[in-house]
Formats: structure tokens, C-alpha cells, sequence
């Protein structure tokens, strides 16, 4: 038993179906450049999302190289005070002046006497103070000092006077400091 069924959908008439062909075409024609014009929005918006990423891995990049800077120019402060330090140091140790070594010079030479005072000033300026038991033994001990005319300028008999038994006498004059800065230097 077969029922006969009832159309409830009317009959589309040949105008109807071209109003719909026309009204598809222009969707699909809307439609069409809505997509182009989505489509070059988006060509357009990778380019300058491209240059944003760009920018922000330069700008990461420029970070780190300031930071690199600035720590090469604390290593730079460093070294040069370092430098400076080590420069300063070995002029100190150039330019220094050991009494001991005149003291050592001065004791070889003058044997007889015994050197009793030394005094040095910053200028070179010296003053020896030296005992001995006679006026023979205490002008052999000047006289090989003035012998020494590479460590003294100039030495002079300042005063000598006898003082049961032994003769004490002072010696002024100016020390060659650059002598015996060589001569602690070697």
C-alpha cells in the first residue's frame, strides 16, 4: 500500500529559480572579495608582524650588547687602575732610597770608625755621625768617604771634638741618590 503524498512545498517557478541563480551568483561575487579583502589584510598584517618580531630579537640583541659594553668597560676600569697601580709601584721601586745600602757603604769604607748616627733627608741631604779612638783614624775614615765621589756630592767636616779616648765627628754633606738607587736596583 503505497500512500499518495501531498506536496507541501509549492512550485518553484522559472523566474524564482533565476532571482535565486542571480541572487547566489552576487553572495558568492561578495563573498569572493570579502575573502580578497581579508586576504590582503593579512598579507599585509605579516609583513609588520614579521618586522615586530625582527625588531624585538634586535632590540633583545642591543640588551645584551649594552650589557656586554658596560661589563668590558668595568673589566676596562680595572685593568687600567690595575695598570696604573703596577706602573705606580714600579716607579716607587725605581725611585726608592735604601739607608740600608748607604748604611752598608758607609760601614765598609770608614773602618776604623763606627758609624754612630745617620740622618737623610728627602733631598739627599745627609749627616754621618762617626766615633773612632784617634784624629789619624778619623781623617783616613773622611778621606776614603770622599773617595766615594759616585755616592757623595759633597761631604764636610762639620765637627769632630776628644772625648776621653775616642773621637766622635760629624760628616754633612749630599748623598748621590740616583747612585744608590742603581746600585739597589742590580
Amino acid at each position: 500500500m503505497y500512500y499518495k503524498g501531498v506536496n507541501l512545498l509549492p512550485t518553484i517557478k522559472e523566474k524564482q529559480i533565476k532571482q535565486y541563480s542571480t541572487f547566489n551568483k552576487k553572495l558568492l561575487k561578495y563573498s569572493l572579495w570579502i575573502l580578497f579583502i581579508i586576504i590582503i589584510n593579512l598579507l599585509s598584517y605579516i609583513p609588520v608582524s614579521i618586522q615586530k618580531v625582527k625588531l624585538a630579537n634586535l632590540q633583545k640583541v642591543k640588551k645584551e650588547l649594552l650589557a656586554n659594553i658596560k661589563n668590558q668597560k668595568e673589566k676596562y676600569i680595572k685593568y687600567h687602575n690595575l695598570a696604573f697601580r703596577i706602573n705606580l709601584l714600579e716607579n716607587i721601586k725605581r725611585s726608592r732610597f735604601y739607608l740600608s745600602q748607604l748604611v752598608h757603604i758607609v760601614d765598609n769604607t770608614t773602618y776604623p770608625s763606627v758609624a754612630t748616627q745617620y740622618t737623610i733627608g728627602k733631598n739627599g741631604h745627609v749627616v754621618i755621625g762617626l766615633k773612632t779612638d784617634s784624629f789619624i783614624k778619623a781623617s783616613v775614615s773622611w778621606h776614603k768617604l770622599l773617595t766615594k765621589q759616585e755616592l757623595f756630592k759633597t761631604l764636610n767636616l762639620s765637627s769632630f771634638s776628644n772625648q776621653k779616648g775616642t773621637i766622635p765627628f760629624i760628616l754633612k754633606g749630599e748623598v748621590n741618590i740616583k747612585f744608590i738607587q742603581n746600585s739597589s736596583n742590580d
